[in-house]
């Protein structure tokens, strides 16, 4: 179902996200495929690298922001099924003059944007190009559990 969600610890806004409630058992793989700390290490050389993705709804998901019982997800599909422009977390600075001015870069628009900041970001599952699609949806348990913010 769809609820209004205070998912502002790393993306700052109040958006409709699907919320899906889980069997406490599913956090650890929801856990496990968190991968926001290594999306955010793509500056330019080579494209990130994400963890062992989750299956829901037959479809592969990563997690990207985790605070206690509650995972941010998005799923990703390989890149030759993506109809859409693509990113990477390095585009997010315009130049080297924008670094650290967050309202000047496309951090901010993709921060907005209705599909999710990571909507359209490409990634790397072993040999194979991956791209993060959204909208997000919030996947939450009932045990607290431990936080990942990106």
């Amino acid at each position: 179902s769809l609820r209004q969600a205070s998912w502002g610890i790393w993306n700052g806004l109040m958006r409709d996200l699907r919320v899906v409630k889980v069997e406490p058992k599913r956090l650890d793989d929801i856990d496990k495929s968190y991968s926001g700390d290594l999306i955010a290490e793509d500056w330019g050389k080579h494209l990130s690298h994400i963890r062992l993705p989750f299956r829901f709804e037959n479809q592969l998901w990563v997690n990207v922001g985790s605070c206690h019982a509650s995972h941010e997800a998005y799923r990703i599909v390989p890149l030759s099924q993506f109809r859409g422009e693509t990113k990477r977390y390095s585009d997010g600075h315009v130049g080297e003059q924008d670094a650290g001015d967050w309202e000047n870069s496309n951090f901010e628009k993709w921060r907005n944007d209705p599909m999710g900041f990571y909507h359209g970001m490409t990634v790397v599952r072993g040999k194979s190009t991956w791209v993060l699609v959204g909208p997000p949806v919030l996947f939450q348990g009932a045990l607290p559990h431990k936080c990942h913010l990106p």
